[in-house]
């Protein structure tokens, strides 16, 4: 959540953590399991927001998609990784195309070179955005 926060400049606040023993609502998942509790302002659609739609909005900010994955993006400047970048994680309002649910992280360049994200930079160690 902070990473999506941060990327995407999101108003995402995280309100709590709660726990509840009834199924879980992501299949595959047990009881019990903790759920984060989150709120942000009302946004109002207004329209479906398409693939192309995605794929321009995280072109302009640096991604590229990533082949053979669920939905995946990657942007090597800062070795950040989105999955699940699919519709329903994204509204479309009069202001800009919001991301609302993805799954983020930051990779090392080692970790994703190890992923084949990467080729490695035609630049020294020093320059590298990557911390060691």
């Amino acid at each position: 959540m902070a990473l999506q926060i941060r990327v995407f400049a999101s108003d995402i606040r995280l309100e709590g953590v709660c726990v509840s023993e009834k199924p879980s609502m992501i299949i595959g998942q047990p009881a019990g399991e903790p759920s984060f509790i989150i709120s942000q302002d009302w946004l109002d659609r207004v329209r479906d927001t398409t693939p192309s739609d995605i794929a321009a909005f995280l072109n302009d900010e640096g991604f590229e998609p990533v082949t053979r994955s669920y939905f995946g993006w990657y942007r090597d400047a800062d070795g950040t990784v989105i999955v699940d970048a699919k519709a329903d994680n994204f509204i479309t309002t009069e202001a800009d195309i919001i991301a609302l649910d993805l799954q983020m992280a930051q990779f090392s360049r080692e970790e994703a070179l190890a992923a084949g994200l990467t080729s490695p930079p035609d630049m020294d160690e020093d320059s590298s955005l990557f911390s060691s």
